[in-house]
């Protein structure tokens, strides 16, 4: 396997010189950078985005292997991921340490492997506390999460650090590529001989993330000590599958109040008109070369059409007339040797639950979502207590993880010479 941690640490490195970079310009009165500052920013930006695309690269590598090398019955990857994987002190498997939780709390003799969470009270009164689930259980919950999650594992990913609970970066204000609007305000210039330079700097503006909340609660029965292996399982379909689908929700439909803040909410979403006379509940051929056409061109590469399954029998029996005949633009998939996907003008075609039904705002995205970011601290947290649920004789295990996200772009582009915005996300306005 190749080593990822080495280019997490490169990429950490990184991240220090853009922090420095931006307390030193915070301690100044304007609170904005010199034109050198700025500069170097913008390279080590695309040098963290680089290592952050490797890194992610590397993972989906590594993980290949893993599941190669822990092939389940009948040749069929294991889904024990990092919770087989533990310590010689600690718990094989999460749902052996579940048990101990709940044999803990009701014969009050805890397992010498079991570590109280913090509440500073008497650390031998169960319903002072309950257990802190071990770190290696809980990142095989948080991997799971981002395999399951559609629109998060495709999303930059920034890890907050143990001091903060928000990240703070410098925005490039760039809404127009005319002519001293590109890069926040760099204006170059063809010289004569002898030729006077007007001097020109970038401008930018302080944006942040701050973390939120996502939780899940699970009851555990007394059956539940019968299968510690087939509850390990269970636990971690249920969290991951709950989880994954809350965060996948709010990159497109978040408000940005108490959650993420979603494409369809933000200021840089641009939305195409329908057709004139266009009926209700139908997709276009126009619909989708007009979508295309206002994508970023530099997002095209990354982009990928998420779709409500409602809309494929519009999209399958969508063609380009041509004279008296015509040829198809939805390609269907055509297997792993080819295309694993449906795609449209080339790029991969995704169903999920989060976009809107037929004819509906959102029924159809197009988006690069490694233009948006997200930001998470310390992977998933978990306790447990047999006090919640004490007269059902159930155990409660309560789950959380503090995530926060939003797209890059705080506008749309108006490109040199057209008046067409541009962005990284689009959709179809509603078609009634």
């Amino acid at each position: 396997m190749k080593d990822v941690n080495k280019l997490k640490r490169d990429k950490a490195d990184l991240v220090k010189r853009m922090k420095a970079l931006c307390e030193l310009a915070q301690k100044r009165d304007d609170s904005r950078m010199t034109e050198q500052e700025g500069i170097e920013y913008i390279n080590l930006e695309t040098q963290k985005k680089k290592f952050e695309d490797e890194i992610q690269l590397v993972e989906r590598m590594n993980n290949l292997e893993m599941e190669l090398s822990d092939g389940g019955k009948d040749g069929e990857p294991s889904d024990k991921g990092d919770e087989s994987r533990t310590d010689p002190n600690g718990f094989a498997t999460l749902g052996e340490m579940l048990i101990a939780v709940r044999r803990a709390a009701i014969s009050g003799s805890a397992d010498p492997r079991l570590t109280r969470a913090a509440t500073g009270l008497g650390k031998d009164i169960p319903s002072d506390g309950g257990y802190l689930i071990q770190e290696n259980h809980l990142a095989g919950l948080e991997r799971k999460i981002f395999d399951k999650a559609i629109l998060a594992s495709k999303c930059q990913k920034i890890n907050v650090g143990p001091t903060s609970n928000r990240l703070t970066w410098n925005e490039l204000v760039e809404d127009s590529r005319a002519n001293g609007s590109r890069h926040g305000g760099i204006l170059g210039y063809w010289l004569s001989e002898a030729s006077q330079i007007t001097a020109s700097k970038p401008k930018f503006a302080k944006k942040s993330l701050e973390l939120e909340k996502i939780a899940a609660l699970y009851y555990a029965t007394d059956e539940f000590e019968e299968d510690a292996v087939g509850q390990s399982g269970l636990l971690s379909q249920l969290v991951t599958d709950e989880l994954a689908f809350l965060l996948d929700d709010a990159i497109f439909n978040g408000t940005g109040a108490g959650k993420p803040l979603g494409l369809l909410n933000s200021a840089s979403l641009i939305t195409v008109a329908k057709e004139t006379n266009q009926p209700a509940a139908t997709i276009v051929y126009q619909n989708i070369q007009k979508m295309r056409s206002r994508l970023w061109s530099k997002s095209r590469a990354n982009s990928i059409w998420y779709i409500n399954q409602d809309i494929e029998t519009e999209l399958q029996s969508m063609g380009l007339v041509i004279g008296t005949g015509g040829i198809p633009v939805y390609m269907p998939a055509s297997g792993l040797a080819g295309s694993p996907y449906d795609t449209l003008f080339g790029r991969p075609v995704i169903p999920t639950e989060y976009n809107a039904t037929l004819g509906t705002k959102g029924d159809i995205i197009l988006a690069d979502l490694s233009r948006y970011r997200l930001i998470d601290k310390n992977g998933i947290k978990a306790s447990s207590s047999i006090h919640v649920r004490y007269d059902y004789d159930e155990t409660a295990f309560k789950f959380t993880y503090r995530v926060n996200g939003m797209p890059l772009w705080s506008t749309a582009l108006t490109p040199k010479n057209s008046t067409s915005t541009l962005s990284t996300h689009i959709c179809l306005a509603t078609r009634a």
